[in-house]
């Protein structure tokens, strides 16, 4: 059996016990491989190094890595390439390593939009604390989106403390409380690092200025939780740690194995040199439902739909018949080439349509689509395929629903034409008007 290995500098970190270990485990039962996790617990970077040789050593099949950037595993990444074993970053990128590729959060667009969350909720004026310069490149190009982002804001004043370097919850706290004695006009905080929204709020409530000074910061985990439900904090911009975890596995898995569904096995330079994940803005009106939104089940089921979806689309895309896959909630999110050619939208059209906009339902017919969804039970009728100018080709749809575990996430539609848009045939003229008198029957 294959043995992959997830490194990291804080191995057995609560956040990672909880979030993606749990991810590591399913992935590694569905695909047949073993996952192993390495690494120390107490940011050592010799022992964090030596984790990457010793996978080397075991001779791995691939290499997880949430990147630090220390000089000395640079190296042991390079020989872990050398050895021809294919190591991708998490989280944290190592850009200048020899590694595959990365998979996490674009702090960049993600500072861009912290900045944005932060003029909204000061109404675009004021000063603003910066906190939290770890050092890291993750962190580094946050600031950078952040600062960018603040340029549409000139009537923000934006402070950086000269040393929050390694910003623990005391000295978070600290920072702040010593900016709001010297800014009592402090309107705004953006924290940057894990303990800077828990810090800035202890801070902000020792002073009375909880409801005062607005404070957006990274991560949803449990020590913000309760200062979310409060409003202390105001917004946590979440990094989707089960998303992208699942995201480099797969991906390691597939260098090596080929894609589950074609088969296909991509080289180096098929593989993107970033996957970014996006983020979640987690608020006290969302905080109940992020975590289930953000859960292993929920990344489980998508990639599984994902691999159907990918097989309904290998079986459907030279198909001279319209196809298109719908989630549950009816979104269309794949259709072929003659489904696109019926509708006479592009593919990025597509994307962002309903499938109300694409057939013309009955009430009877629309009862029998949801019950696909909430029975999983298989329909086929037949209904008016709409085209962007108005005009409707009769078409047979079969519906059948879309499975995981025994439930439905969606549909798989195949329309067989009776009649094309516009077309003067007087036979497909005389069909559709029956399909106009049997659907007023209906």
């Amino acid at each position: 059996m294959q043995d992959y290995f997830w490194i990291s500098k804080l191995a057995h970190h609560p956040v990672f016990v909880s979030r993606t270990h749990p991810v590591l485990i399913r992935l590694a039962r569905q695909l047949d491989v073993r996952v192993t996790v390495a690494g120390p617990d107490n940011m050592d970077s010799d022992l964090y190094v030596q984790a990457v040789h010793d996978a080397i050593e075991s001779k791995a099949a691939g290499i997880m890595i949430v990147g630090w950037g220390d000089r000395e595993v640079i190296s042991a990444i390079e020989a872990a390439d050398d050895a021809g074993i294919p190591v991708v970053t998490t989280e944290c990128d190592i850009p200048n390593s020899r590694r595959l590729a990365h998979a996490g959060t674009d702090w960049y667009r993600m500072g861009i939009a912290m900045a944005e969350e932060t003029a909204r909720l000061t109404d675009g004026h004021g000063r603003v604390l910066l906190l939290g310069a770890t050092g890291w490149g993750t962190v580094e190009a946050g600031f950078r989106g952040f600062q960018f982002g603040m340029m549409a804001y000139p009537d923000i004043s934006v402070l950086k403390p000269e040393d929050d370097f390694d910003l623990s919850c005391g000295k978070a706290c600290d920072v702040v409380t010593a900016y709001l004695r010297k800014y009592p006009d402090l309107t705004g905080i953006a924290g940057f690092s894990s303990n800077s929204g828990p810090g800035a709020s202890l801070a902000l409530l020792s002073a009375g200025k909880a409801d005062r000074v607005r404070l957006v910061c990274i991560d949803a985990d449990e020590a913000q939780l309760e200062y979310l439900r409060t409003g202390t904090i105001d917004a946590a911009f979440a990094q989707k740690r089960e998303a992208f975890t699942q995201a480099a596995l797969q991906m390691l898995y597939n260098h090596n194995h080929g894609s589950p569904t074609t088969g296909y096995r991509p080289g180096r330079a098929n593989i993107p040199g970033n996957i970014d994940t996006g983020f979640v803005v987690v608020t006290a009106d969302n905080i109940d439902s992020f975590e289930e939104e953000l859960g292993v089940e929920d990344v489980y089921h998508r990639q599984e739909l994902s691999q159907r979806l990918a097989l309904v689309s290998s079986m459907m895309e030279y198909s001279c018949d319209p196809a298109f896959a719908t989630d549950a909630d009816g979104h269309v999110v794949y259709a072929n080439p003659a489904g696109m050619r019926c509708t006479g939208l592009s593919d990025d059209d597509l994307q962002t349509r309903s499938i109300d906009s694409l057939l013309d339902f009955t009430d009877r017919q629309r009862d029998l689509f949801n019950r696909c969804i909430s029975n999983a039970e298989a329909c086929r009728f037949e209904i008016a395929l709409k085209a962007p100018d108005g005009s409707v080709a009769v078409t047979h749809v079969s519906i059948s629903p879309l499975q995981l575990d025994h439930s439905a996430r969606g549909t798989v539609i195949i329309g067989t034409n009776i009649g094309e848009p516009g077309s003067d045939d007087p036979e497909q003229k005389d069909t559709r008007q029956t399909l106009r008198e049997s659907r007023r029957a209906l």
